[in-house]
C-alpha cells in the first residue's frame, strides 16, 4: 500500500440490535504497516436488515499516507535549557499526588459521614519537583 509492506487482516460479524435496525453484518478490513505496526488503510461496510431514518448501509474508509520513517533525530531532542527528568522522578511525583489525593478523599469521606453540617479543617498537600 502506498509503496509499503503491508498484512491484511479481516474481519466479519453480525448481531440482532433489537432496534429498528435488526440485523446488522458488518466486514471490515484492516491493512497493516509490516515495518511501523500503523494501520495503514482501514475499510468497513455495515448493513442492516431494516433501516434508521431511511439509510440501510454504511462505508467508512480511512487511509494513512506519505508515512516517513527517516526523521532526523535532532526533532526528539529537548530543546535548549530543557533537561530530561528520569522516569523514576516523574513515577515519585506521581505517586506522591495521588497519596494526596487519596489522603484528602478519606478526610473527606470521614468528615462527611460523621460531622454533617460541621465546617472541619481541609487537609493540605504540597508536591516538592
Amino acid at each position: 500500500m502506498d509503496g509499503r509492506a503491508a498484512d491484511k487482516y479481516r474481519y466479519s460479524g453480525s448481531t440482532n440490535t433489537n432496534t429498528k435496525a435488526g440485523e446488522v453484518k458488518a466486514e471490515a478490513f484492516v491493512y497493516v504497516d509490516k515495518e511501523t505496526g500503523l494501520p495503514l488503510r482501514a475499510e468497513i461496510l455495515a448493513e442492516s436488515s431494516g433501516d434508521v431514518k431511511g439509510v440501510k448501509a454504511a462505508r467508512v474508509v480511512a487511509e494513512m499516507r506519505d508515512i516517513k520513517t527517516d526523521v532526523a533525530a535532532t526533532l526528539f531532542e529537548p530543546p535548549a535549557g530543557y533537561s530530561q527528568v528520569a522516569p523514576e522522578k516523574v513515577r515519585q511525583q506521581i505517586d506522591a499526588l495521588t497519596n494526596a489525593v487519596a489522603a484528602i478523599l478519606k478526610a473527606m469521606m470521614a468528615n462527611a459521614g460523621g460531622n454533617s453540617g460541621n465546617a472541619s479543617p481541609s487537609p493540605s498537600a504540597s508536591l516538592k519537583p
